[in-house]
């Protein structure tokens, strides 16, 4: 094979050509990537219900419906129910005043409305600070 010619138009068509190449397999990487982050972001989703909402035995993640902030924005809630009565609510609320963006967390409240439990869900912040979980009972 011979060696091409070392000209602006060769060298910007191998460039394209890389960059086109990485372009397509970024894409296709993507693609095969994106169900099972979506599956794992659900997953991560139902075992905070399962940790912060009080004792139930429904399905509060089909059974989510959301309530308007006062700031425009929607919170997602997840009632926990046992028997068909309602023993509390996991509500998915979140915070844009974290030093590297969102802070998403999981707060379960009882029937009273008093906080059982909460669990971090997402952050940007410094590993370690600001993820550690509690009990407030």
């Amino acid at each position: 094979m011979a060696k091409l010619e070392s000209s602006f138009k060769n060298m910007a068509l191998v460039l394209c050509g890389i960059a086109v190449f990485a372009a397509g397999s970024l894409g296709l990487v993507y693609d095969l990537t994106l169900d099972p982050i979506k599956a794992a972001d659900l997953a991560k989703q139902e075992a905070a219900v399962r940790e912060v909402a009080p004792n139930f035995n429904n399905e509060p993640i089909k059974e989510k419906y959301f309530l308007l902030s006062p700031e425009g924005d929607s919170l997602a809630c997840f009632p926990a129910k046992k028997d068909g009565k309602l023993t509390g609510v996991a509500i998915e609320s979140f915070s844009k005043k974290g030093f590297h963006g969102e802070i998403r967390v999981m707060v379960g409240l009882d029937p009273q409305g008093r906080i059982v439990n909460y669990n971090v869900i997402k952050h940007a912040e410094t590993p370690g600070l600001g993820s550690k979980n509690g009990r407030m009972v």
